[in-house]
């Protein structure tokens, strides 16, 4: 934990080229509830060959949802999604380059990055307009 909210480390090997980091799937669960979220990146994201390579930390905060705007995750099904708050939410999502204190826990949680040099390349600045058009064009 930190400040109050969870740290997930993720990692992914790919091959070299260029890529779409679209979204990031979850469930937020409580006995008996189990609600799905989808948090929109729409980011490009380019893969080098033969590196290790930090993209930032993406922040997203849950928030109720004003007008139209994209939702958190969808509305089926209808009890487990409103009693999680993910249907009548949207996010307000933040990229941000915190290699110094990312780069340690990645090192402390898996050792055979301790000697590597990791390249810090952030995604860019999440696009809200993009990810709205994204979810208004069903995508």
């Amino acid at each position: 934990m930190e400040e109050s909210h969870k740290v997930y480390l993720a990692r992914v090997a790919l091959t070299p080229g260029s890529y779409e980091l679209v979204r990031v799937f979850g469930d937020a669960n409580g006995f008996p509830f189990h609600g799905w979220f989808d948090v929109p990146l729409n980011s490009p994201l380019t893969v080098t060959p033969n590196t290790v390579t930090y993209i930032g930390r993406v922040n997203a905060k849950l928030r109720p949802r004003q007008e139209n705007e994209f939702r958190a995750g969808p509305v089926l099904p209808l009890v487990d999604q409103a009693v999680t708050g993910i249907s009548s939410s949207t996010w307000d999502i933040a990229i941000d380059n915190q290699a110094e204190k990312d780069l340690a826990h990645f090192r402390n949680s898996f050792p055979a990055l301790a000697a590597i040099t990791i390249a810090v390349e952030p995604l860019p600045s999440f696009d809200r307009e993009k990810a709205q058009k994204a979810w208004e064009d069903g995508k």
